[in-house]
């Protein structure tokens, strides 16, 4: 059984810059962070705090990356701010496609503004889940399209991926990958879930790759928030 998530909330300096920020996040995703990792992001009430939760294990490796690239941070013990009443799940279709990697400072700042745009009394939560690694794997020369979809396989029958798609795919799953969830909670009233819910999607739509559109999936019942 592995080890209980223990979480720090992370207090930033006074100079953190957005540069320092992503390059903080790109080490979070390297293979010497620990797994599994949880990374959370709480706006409610007039503060907006930041966690980290990993294995009692990974506590030292996670304080040594905080204070090598966030100058300035502190680690303190917390939990999580407050209990949500609706939480979706981000869903990538077709999985084997892979996302913008130019993007990420421009993401961070279309969420924080959703963030900051909360109603007195809402409570939003963005969760960033990194889990297991994925080893590097061989493309065979001709794949089938993942972008068709089941209307085109019933209608014109499997269609050979273009050699551009098959290229990206390569890049894809021929490096190191981790798997990794995103979740988004929030306690408001049901218009207003819905538009923030809307309004994360599209902050997070500029990772999106060509054929590869996120959306999320209908508001999950808590107990499905353990899969």
């Amino acid at each position: 059984m592995s080890d209980a998530l223990h979480f720090k909330r992370i207090l930033p300096g006074s100079d953190l810059t957005s540069a320092q920020v992503v390059r903080f996040l790109q080490q979070l995703s390297a293979p010497s962070s620990p797994r599994p990792l949880v990374f959370e992001t709480w706006a409610c009430g007039t503060a907006i705090v930041h966690l980290l939760g990993c294995a009692e294990s990974g506590g030292a490796t996670m304080r040594a990356l905080v204070s090598s690239h966030l100058p300035g941070a502190r680690m303190v013990a917390s939990s999580r701010p407050e209990v949500v009443d609706k939480v979706a799940r981000l869903r990538l279709t077709p999985k084997a496609m892979p996302l913008r990697d130019d993007a990420l400072e421009a993401v961070l700042h279309a969420i924080y503004g959703v963030l900051a745009g909360r109603a007195p009394g809402e409570t939003i939560a963005v969760q960033v889940v990194c889990g297991r690694g994925r080893r590097p794997t061989q493309v065979p020369t001709r794949i089938l399209d993942p972008a068709s979809s089941i209307p085109d396989l019933v209608v014109h029958g499997p269609r050979v991926a273009p050699s551009e798609t098959r290229h990206r795919i390569v890049r894809q799953v021929g490096q190191a990958r981790l798997d990794v969830t995103v979740r988004v909670a929030v306690t408001a009233s049901s218009e207003r879930s819905q538009q923030i819910r809307d309004q994360l999607l599209s902050a997070l739509a500029q990772l999106e790759a060509r054929s590869s559109p996120c959306s999320w999936c209908n508001w999950l019942d808590m107990f499905e928030l353990l899969g």
